[in-house]
């Protein structure tokens, strides 16, 4: 029997702790649970993701070898899977409408997975030509859905990160866990910042500053570490996401600018503190109805010493993190 043929394209390759964590348990579900696969990645970094099975290909999009291998795979008759947040925006939507052309052309199908929307996004001539082509949605978020559900059948998932098993810390280790994010907003106040974390230095046993994205984040962390001297402090970068996100689940607290240490939390049964919130960190707490731990730079002392002992049932998240990779499996094995 000949294997099907599916192509995973993304934001991977780039040390992204969030979009290396979707594509390994992404990969993950593909290959146990639909037989007689063959899967290819495309990403966009230039260098192959060190936890892709040797039976997976890669290709970084911008390669020179681009044009041949997009005949070789996209004109095969194989599935078309895009992963991952924001590749709807406008100034990155024009680029798939071409592809997702050659794919339906060769009898192949195109599927959204588990898309999340960093910002709102207007019905365009350009989006509706490419939802299209889609046969087959999942988004992440209801303010997503809301939108993309006026093009087509679109199914309201969670984040597939959701359906990993995790196992926290006992909750009272001391164990803080901080992801900053490399902006103009956190050069500014993370001295300040520093300060508010020494204050607490008596209710703290151990800090990890993890770095999610090294390309923006490796700076602002490095700078908090060494505010930090003096402190049980460490730096974590250069592991696997996986191997991150035990870490951040092992947290009693978790302080973060970054949106999948978050999501790892809460499935691990720690509320998170968001710290300086974009549009799907606010997507995400308003979810589960958690607002309050939408923080502002000046309450740190606040997200080190309060609701600790906070709950929330994330059960229906879980199930709809294992309904996204299900649905993707299920349209692909149906197929």
């Amino acid at each position: 029997m000949a294997a099907r043929r599916v192509v995973l394209q993304g934001w991977f390759g780039m040390n992204n702790f969030g979009d290396d964590l979707l594509l390994e348990i992404t990969l993950s579900h593909l290959l146990k649970t639909v037989d007689h696969i063959h899967i290819d990645v495309i990403g966009e970094g230039k260098t192959r993701p060190p936890f892709l099975p040797a039976s997976v290909g890669y290709l970084p999009r911008a390669s020179r070898k681009w044009s041949w291998f997009r005949k070789r795979w996209l004109r095969s008759g194989c599935d078309w899977v895009l992963c991952g947040g924001s590749i709807l925006k406008a100034d990155v939507l024009q680029r798939f409408i071409e592809p997702a052309c050659q794919v339906k052309k060769a009898g192949g199908r195109v599927f959204l997975h588990a898309i999340g929307l960093r910002e709102h996004l207007d019905v365009t001539p350009e989006l509706r030509r490419f939802m299209n082509l889609v046969d087959g949605s999942s988004v992440r978020e209801q303010e997503g859905w809301n939108l993309l559900s006026q093009l087509g059948s679109v199914e309201l998932v969670a984040d597939p990160v959701f359906a990993m098993e995790m196992h926290s810390g006992d909750g009272h280790s001391g164990r803080v866990l901080i992801a900053l994010r490399g902006t103009e907003e956190a050069e500014s106040y993370i001295d300040d910042f520093a300060k508010q974390i020494v204050s607490m230095k008596g209710e703290i046993t151990s800090i990890d500053v993890l770095v999610c994205f090294p390309q923006q984040d490796i700076q602002i962390s490095k700078r908090l570490v060494k505010a930090l001297d003096g402190m049980n402090v460490r730096l974590i970068d250069g592991i696997s996401a996986v191997e991150k996100a035990n870490m951040v689940a092992a947290a009693d607290r978790v302080i973060t600018m970054r949106l999948h240490p978050a999501i790892v939390a809460l499935t691990a049964g720690v509320i998170p503190w968001v710290l300086a919130p974009e549009h799907k960190h606010r997507a995400l707490m308003e979810d589960i109805g958690k607002q309050e731990y939408l923080l502002d730079w000046n309450q740190t002392e606040q997200a080190l010493t309060e609701l600790t002992d906070d709950s929330v049932d994330m059960e229906a998240s879980r199930l709809q993190g294992s309904r996204s990779l299900d649905l993707l499996t299920g349209w692909i094995a149906d197929g």
